[in-house]
């Protein structure tokens, strides 16, 4: 996952490309769905490209899409993680992972990447991941870290 400044360093990066930026709910209850992104891939992107209109913007944003037939990172449903999310150019995948946190399903073809998703998948992670580490474990009074008051002083 990337950090605010990659994130930030990558938006910047890639701002005056073309780029298709892909986000999908990867969350399964059901093991027999764990393939379920799928469809909804493709009817994310379906969608995106109904509203390309230009010849060559389709085909720039077909050779991108193509990229995501069989992504390095795919979407481990119940297995890996919540969300997922790809962005890719016509000239190559740019980036792709999973994320910790479920994403709304969404493909958008413009000019730079999509990163709103993302900076609320880093905010919630963040605010998630904290809450979980500075919780004492039930039963206990102290907190990871901490020594406890009953113990001496190693010298």
């Amino acid at each position: 996952m990337m950090t605010p400044r990659e994130l930030a360093a990558f938006a910047r990066e890639g701002a005056g490309a073309r780029t298709l930026s892909v986000y999908l709910d990867a969350r399964v209850t059901d093991p027999a769905m764990r393939n379920a992104w799928r469809p909804a891939l493709t009817t994310a992107l379906r969608d995106a490209r109904a509203a390309v209109a230009d010849e060559r913007e389709r085909a720039a944003f077909d050779r991108a899409a193509a990229f995501l037939e069989q992504p390095l990172t795919a979407p481990g449903g119940v297995w890996g993680a919540r969300g997922w999310v790809a962005i890719a150019t016509a000239d190559g995948l740019r980036y792709a992972a999973e994320l910790p946190v479920r994403v709304p399903t969404l493909a958008v073809w413009r000019s730079g990447p999509v990163v709103s998703p993302y900076v609320r998948v880093l905010k919630e992670h963040v605010r998630s991941s904290s809450r979980w580490s500075t919780r004492a474990p039930r039963g206990s009074s102290a907190t990871p870290g901490a020594r406890s008051r009953r113990c001496p002083k190693r010298r």
